[in-house]
């Protein structure tokens, strides 16, 4: 979908990736303060989570667009 204000738009696979990319480079950044903090540990583990979830989304999404197509 083209148009902006619709959830298809927001649920591609491209905004996705872009969310992917910027949690990835956001624990990179913080990884020097990743041993010294332990909130900013649980932080990371937190967004790894999010991150394994959201990668399993786009898998089995991308799988069955590749099928039914």
């Amino acid at each position: 979908s083209e148009q902006a204000w619709t959830p298809l738009f927001w649920q591609s696979h491209f905004w996705m990736g872009m969310v992917l990319t910027a949690l990835h480079l956001a624990t990179t950044a913080v990884q020097p303060s990743i041993g010294r903090n332990m909130q900013i540990r649980r932080l990371h583990i937190s967004v790894n989570v999010i991150v394994s979830l959201l990668l399993f989304m786009q898998a089995v999404s991308g799988t069955r667009n590749l099928l039914l197509r």
